[in-house]
């Protein structure tokens, strides 16, 4: 990874373009190991999912362990901001690990109904009572766009 164009940067932010593109060159090359190391770098401010399966299947166990929560806590602090690749990868990860109790506890004012909705099955099989419960504690920070998405999920309660 060519690192002065990193260093020339004032703020860590406006590395992500040069990262996107070093990111395309070691895929087309197959460059894992410089990909990895990019990924590492370019994920908290992507959150995709699959780039976190690829990291993590390059680190060793107490690595990973290590990874995750700090990526996990990055994730959640950039969802209360209203970050929606974080919010959904924090529902994509509990996912993927099963946690659906942990998921349940995730939704909140930012959390969109479509993504509640999307993964209300398995949490709801989990601990039907507490999603409820999260489900009706959930306030909205009601501006135009929620209630356009929330139309959208629920056609039925808003006609």
């Amino acid at each position: 990874m060519t690192g002065e164009q990193i260093k020339s940067n004032y703020r860590d932010e406006y590395n992500v373009p040069y990262l996107k593109s070093l990111k395309e060159i070691y895929v087309i090359e197959k460059d894992d190991e410089n990909l990895a190391k990019v990924l590492s770098v370019l994920f908290p401010y992507t959150f995709e999912f699959d780039d976190y399966l690829f990291i993590i299947n390059t680190l060793s166990e107490e690595e990973r362990k290590k990874w995750r929560t700090k990526i996990l806590a990055r994730a959640r602090n950039a969802s209360g901001n209203s970050n929606s690749q974080a919010i959904e990868f924090c529902f994509k990860l509990m996912n993927y690990e099963k946690g659906y109790t942990k998921m349940i506890g995730y939704i909140d004012a930012h959390t969109p109904f479509a993504l509640i909705l999307q993964y209300f099955e398995p949490m709801a099989l989990a601990e039907k009572d507490k999603l409820l419960e999260a489900i009706v504690r959930k306030s909205d920070d009601y501006v135009y766009t929620n209630a356009q998405n929330a139309s959208a999920c629920f056609p039925e309660l808003f006609t």
